[in-house]
């Protein structure tokens, strides 16, 4: 923070700003019937049987068993069917839905022509700026340009401007 424009609050000497927290994206994948051999080879994790009812018979349904990494090394957790398994740096996690609703969001991805639409948007908007003040110091009256610091050596059209008093 560098002025008191961009501060929320000011209390004495110190201005408080407000910071959003960086996201961060990971890779994710819910477990089911079709793919619980597939997951369970991209999370190295083991494909187990485990007993639960299915309207009121018990049967054996397919989960797996994910190895804990980092802290979580020499624990092992289970993803049943419904899970999410997520990684993030060569780490899996394994969510219930609840909690993997509650704290992921569908991530936007940006694909072919939308990749290229975005930067040009984004080009367009900084071109527009560079040219609105090319326009603004061209155009400035001898007072204004007079008013203008001794030491803002700005270029217009690579030129270096000189000041006058």
């Amino acid at each position: 923070m560098t002025n008191q424009s961009e501060a929320i609050l000011e209390r004495g000497t110190m201005l408080i700003g407000k910071y959003d927290r960086r996201p961060f994206s990971v890779l994710a994948v819910q477990v089911d019937f079709e793919n619980v051999d597939a997951v369970a080879e991209w999370c190295k994790g083991t494909v187990i049987k485990q007993k639960t009812k299915l309207m009121g018979v018990e049967t054996d349904v397919p989960a797996i068993r994910v190895e804990g990494q980092g802290d979580n090394r020499g624990k092992s957790f289970v993803a049943t069917l419904g899970c999410y398994i997520v990684e993030l740096n060569g780490s899996f996690r394994v969510y219930k839905p609840a909690s993997f609703h509650s704290t992921f969001e569908k991530a936007e991805v940006l694909v072919g022509e939308t990749i290229l639409d975005k930067a040009l948007q984004d080009t367009q908007k900084d071109y527009s700026t560079s040219i609105s003040l090319l326009d603004l110091k061209k155009n400035a009256t001898p007072e204004t340009k007079a008013e203008w610091s001794e030491d803002d050596n700005s270029s217009v059209d690579g030129q270096e401007t000189a000041h006058t008093a």
